[in-house]
């Protein structure tokens, strides 16, 4: 049980007191994945708490730790912790301008740096840092790098010099110390530095082994998403303190090729995870020959149904269901989805499949979780009911979700008036969302508060719905949609640039495609089709009248995509303008009159 006033080592020490494992986590190497032992893994953290110590560590200074997941990412957490210190995690492919950005804003005094790919990124940024430790770095790129088993040796010398040090250290750390600052994505303005303590996330830790109680001698976890995101490492913790063996994914585009080698029990996923998973699964059956592809649509439909008939679920699963969950590893009992929306038919889809889906809601301001589905309680369309120890309700006229509870964080790092604005005036933190409850008090998300685009006839579009649609073409990989002031909505579609070349390769590989510009014109025909379907439904006014697709995939890198894998709509529109503008060029005056005409 977590204690209300744990911090995070000290949860640490419990957990490995009563787990002990020479497999306590899983790195990759070439020839497969390499454990390390929970011994290992507290030593590690002590030595290096005192290693930091020795650097010039002090109390309150605040170590960037710019590194892949992996064992040593969160060893070098905690024994950042313990040194006094507090630690700013860097997502790995995060953009140049927004790693500086992070350093300068959350005074970042000392940095480490896992990888020479990293080093070479990270290492302008660096170089007004107090001292930058480096591993899996062949030698010292500067002066005031040290390598990581140098500090460890620094670590040593100190513990003999001093052997009570780190005992008092870890009883000098107290729950309401800040733990991490943990910078927001930034799809909207500059990233903000959200300061949790270690009370906020303890406080979800034991939430979640309350919400998911996991078996430590037959659970596995496949962790693939950043130990940067706040879902990921409160997850994380919460593997480890029930003592489960943990695999850390070295690249989530390797998915496919651990996920049978693993046979991992539980995982987290954003849903553009799932949602590629289908796509793909979608493209499969297209291209199958007409036994397959007959028993593929018909399985699917199956799996879409909200209550499928006990033998038709029976034959889907022996044909059809039982070879997706193989693909998957063929063990996944628990699946957890957060980060952004996920649609419920695809939610249902996959639990009707064998794979439980438990969806839920957060933000990185409340560490993160606010509500989820659970084992025994899991309702698609919903993102399930408050966290244990999370008060949540709708308030306001605007139907905004707001929460108060021991995850609610302390602050954005240097933004007093902006913290302020978070919070009503009883003290309830504001989301920004919409929502509502459903008679089993599970959450329906609605909306954002500031994601309605009103066009230049005064009509509202909500854009997640459409965009939602749009994806789940294979050759699409992401959408956004352009409404705020505009006469009319359209589209920027950004190609899966692995299925566009398979789709492009078919095509001029068949009788009736010529040349090159035959293909792609086959290829811009096949998205009209998908952009029609998506807009049968919707009232003229939302209709998608225009589109550009796009065939460079937007990263992380160039700035166009957060590290949890949404768009950047401000940054997207920047960078597109002309692109977006050619949609509104000859045509603009024409479709102005044409809505007049139809009165919308």
């Amino acid at each position: 049980m977590v204690k209300e006033d744990s911090t995070l080592p000290e949860l640490v020490q419990q957990c490995f007191t009563t787990f002990r494992s020479s497999g306590a986590f899983f790195y990759r190497r070439a020839d497969g994945f390499e454990p390390l032992s929970s011994e290992h893994f507290l030593e590690t953290i002590r030595r290096f708490a005192l290693g930091l110590r020795a650097l010039g560590l002090k109390r309150g200074d605040v170590v960037a730790v710019i590194a892949p997941s992996s064992p040593w990412w969160l060893m070098v957490d905690l024994a950042i912790m313990l040194a006094g210190g507090r630690s700013t995690a860097v997502f790995p492919k995060i953009s140049k301008k927004n790693l500086l950005y992070q350093l300068k804003d959350s005074d970042s005094r000392f940095a480490y740096v896992d990888s020479p790919e990293l080093w070479a990124f990270a290492k302008e940024g660096c170089s007004q840092l107090k001292a930058v430790i480096l591993r899996d770095v062949a030698h010292k790129q500067k002066s005031g790098s040290i390598t990581f088993n140098e500090v460890l040796k620094k670590g040593d010398q100190l513990s003999l010099a001093d052997p009570q040090l780190y005992s008092h250290l870890r009883a000098q750390l107290k729950a309401d110390d800040i733990a991490t600052l943990i910078y927001t994505s930034g799809s909207t303005g500059d990233p903000k530095g959200v300061v949790l303590t270690h009370r906020n996330l303890c406080s979800q830790i034991g939430a979640a082994i309350q919400r998911y109680p996991l078996d430590h001698s037959k659970d596995r976890a496949l962790s693939a998403l950043p130990l940067a995101h706040c879902f990921e490492r409160t997850v994380v913790y919460a593997y480890f303190c029930q003592g489960i063996p943990i695999y850390f994914a070295d690249d989530i585009q390797k998915l496919k090729e651990y996920l049978p080698e693993v046979q991992p029990t539980v995982m987290t996923m954003v849903p553009r995870i799932l949602e590629k998973l289908f796509a793909k699964l979608q493209e499969k059956i297209a291209n199958s020959n007409v036994l397959i592809k007959m028993v593929g649509e018909w399985g699917c439909r199956v799996g879409f149904e909200e209550n499928p008939h006990g033998l038709s679920k029976l034959i889907a699963d022996s044909l059809f269901f039982k070879k997706i969950r193989a693909g998957l590893g063929g063990e996944l009992s628990t699946v957890i989805v957060g980060g952004a929306a996920l649609e419920q038919k695809l939610c249902r889809f996959f639990i009707n499949a064998g794979i439980p889906v438990y969806q839920g809601y957060g933000l990185t301001e409340t560490s993160p979780v606010l509500t989820a589905n659970y084992p025994g309680h899991n309702v698609p369309g919903t993102v399930g009911p408050a966290f244990p120890g999370v008060q949540v309700e709708i308030r306001g006229p605007e139907s905004e979700i707001r929460c108060k509870g021991p995850n609610i964080m302390k602050g954005y790092h240097k933004l007093a008036e902006m913290s302020a604005q978070r919070f009503d005036e009883e003290g309830w933190f504001c989301t920004g969302d919409r929502g509502r409850f459903d008679s089993q008090g599970n959450l329906i998300i609605t909306g954002r508060l500031t994601e309605m685009f009103k066009t230049s006839t005064g009509k509202f579009v909500c854009p997640i719905m459409i965009e939602q649609g749009l994806i789940k073409h294979p050759l699409i990989d992401a959408a956004m949609v352009i409404a705020d002031g505009k006469s009319f909505v359209s589209v920027l579609l950004f190609a899966d640039r692995e299925a566009l070349q398979r789709y492009l390769t078919s095509f001029q590989n068949s009788a009736g495609c010529a040349s090159p510009q035959d293909a792609n014109y086959s290829i811009m025909k096949l998205l009209q089709k998908h952009i029609d379907l998506i807009n049968e439904p919707l009232n003229e006014w939302e209709k998608i009248r225009n589109f550009r697709f796009i065939t460079e995939e937007p990263s992380i890198e160039s700035g166009l995509l957060t590290p949890t894998m949404k768009l950047c709509r401000d940054k997207v529109s920047e960078f597109h303008v002309d692109l977006i503008e050619s949609m509104y060029g000859a045509d603009t005056e024409a479709t102005e009159s044409l809505l007049k005409e139809e009165k919308i």
